[in-house]
Protein backbone atom coordinates (compact mmCIF):
# COMPACT_ATOMS: atom_id res chain seq x y z
CA UNK A 1 0.00 0.00 0.00
CA UNK A 2 0.91 3.08 -0.74
CA UNK A 3 1.04 5.92 2.00
CA UNK A 4 2.57 8.90 0.06
CA UNK A 5 0.88 12.18 0.34
CA UNK A 6 -1.07 12.77 -2.68
CA UNK A 7 -0.70 16.17 -4.09
CA UNK A 8 -2.31 17.74 -7.45
CA UNK A 9 -0.54 20.66 -8.87
CA UNK A 10 -2.71 22.87 -10.65
CA UNK A 11 -0.79 25.87 -12.58
CA UNK A 12 -1.48 26.89 -16.59
CA UNK A 13 2.23 27.76 -16.61
CA UNK A 14 4.12 24.48 -17.95
CA UNK A 15 7.49 25.31 -16.58
CA UNK A 16 6.08 25.53 -13.46
CA UNK A 17 3.70 23.12 -13.18
CA UNK A 18 6.39 20.83 -14.22
CA UNK A 19 9.00 22.66 -11.48
CA UNK A 20 6.67 21.65 -8.83
CA UNK A 21 5.59 18.20 -9.25
CA UNK A 22 9.28 17.77 -9.52
CA UNK A 23 10.52 19.32 -6.04
CA UNK A 24 7.08 17.69 -4.45
CA UNK A 25 8.10 14.07 -5.86
CA UNK A 26 11.64 14.23 -5.05
CA UNK A 27 10.57 15.40 -1.41
CA UNK A 28 8.67 11.84 -1.49
CA UNK A 29 5.24 13.24 -2.69
CA UNK A 30 2.86 11.54 -5.03
CA UNK A 31 3.09 14.84 -7.53
CA UNK A 32 -0.45 14.93 -9.67
CA UNK A 33 -0.81 17.93 -12.54
CA UNK A 34 -3.38 19.55 -13.92
CA UNK A 35 -3.58 22.66 -16.40
CA UNK A 36 -6.96 23.98 -16.51
CA UNK A 37 -9.71 24.64 -13.93
CA UNK A 38 -11.80 21.63 -15.15
CA UNK A 39 -8.89 18.97 -15.34
CA UNK A 40 -8.16 19.84 -11.56
CA UNK A 41 -11.45 19.05 -10.79
CA UNK A 42 -11.81 15.72 -12.69
CA UNK A 43 -8.25 14.58 -11.22
CA UNK A 44 -9.22 15.48 -7.80
CA UNK A 45 -12.68 13.47 -8.08
CA UNK A 46 -10.71 10.77 -9.43
CA UNK A 47 -7.48 10.72 -7.84
CA UNK A 48 -8.17 11.79 -4.45
CA UNK A 49 -5.51 14.24 -3.51
CA UNK A 50 -4.38 14.60 0.20
CA UNK A 51 -4.12 18.40 -0.88
CA UNK A 52 -4.40 20.93 -4.00
CA UNK A 53 -2.02 23.20 -4.64
CA UNK A 54 -4.17 25.98 -7.17
CA UNK A 55 -3.25 28.81 -9.41
CA UNK A 56 -5.77 31.55 -8.76
CA UNK A 57 -5.45 32.61 -12.34
CA UNK A 58 -6.46 29.55 -14.61
CA UNK A 59 -7.44 29.98 -18.69
CA UNK A 60 -10.60 28.39 -18.01
CA UNK A 61 -11.90 29.09 -14.61
CA UNK A 62 -10.59 31.33 -11.74
CA UNK A 63 -9.24 28.65 -9.34
CA UNK A 64 -11.30 30.42 -6.74
CA UNK A 65 -14.46 29.00 -8.87
CA UNK A 66 -12.24 25.57 -8.74
CA UNK A 67 -11.66 25.69 -4.61
CA UNK A 68 -15.27 26.81 -4.34
CA UNK A 69 -16.41 22.98 -6.53
CA UNK A 70 -14.16 20.96 -4.59
CA UNK A 71 -15.28 22.63 -1.17
CA UNK A 72 -19.18 21.90 -2.07
CA UNK A 73 -18.78 17.88 -3.12
CA UNK A 74 -19.21 16.19 -0.07
CA UNK A 75 -16.21 13.32 -1.71
CA UNK A 76 -13.64 16.20 -1.70
CA UNK A 77 -14.97 18.67 1.15
CA UNK A 78 -12.16 17.55 3.44
CA UNK A 79 -8.98 18.30 0.59
CA UNK A 80 -7.07 21.07 1.78
CA UNK A 81 -6.60 23.53 -0.92
CA UNK A 82 -3.65 26.35 -0.80
CA UNK A 83 -4.50 28.84 -3.86
CA UNK A 84 -1.67 30.91 -5.28
CA UNK A 85 -0.79 33.43 -7.28
CA UNK A 86 2.49 34.34 -9.11
CA UNK A 87 0.29 38.11 -9.58
CA UNK A 88 0.36 40.58 -7.13
CA UNK A 89 -2.88 40.22 -5.25
CA UNK A 90 -2.21 43.12 -2.82
CA UNK A 91 -1.73 46.91 -3.94
CA UNK A 92 1.41 48.44 -2.28
CA UNK A 93 1.89 51.16 -0.67
CA UNK A 94 2.95 55.14 -2.09
CA UNK A 95 5.15 55.22 1.05
CA UNK A 96 8.50 54.52 0.08
CA UNK A 97 11.09 53.13 2.68
CA UNK A 98 14.37 53.46 2.94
Amino acid sequence: MNNKTRILVVDDDPELLLLTSTVLSRGGYEAMQAATGMDALEAARKLRPDLVLLDVMLPDMSGLDVCKRIKADPDLRGTLVVLLSGVSTFKRSSNKRT
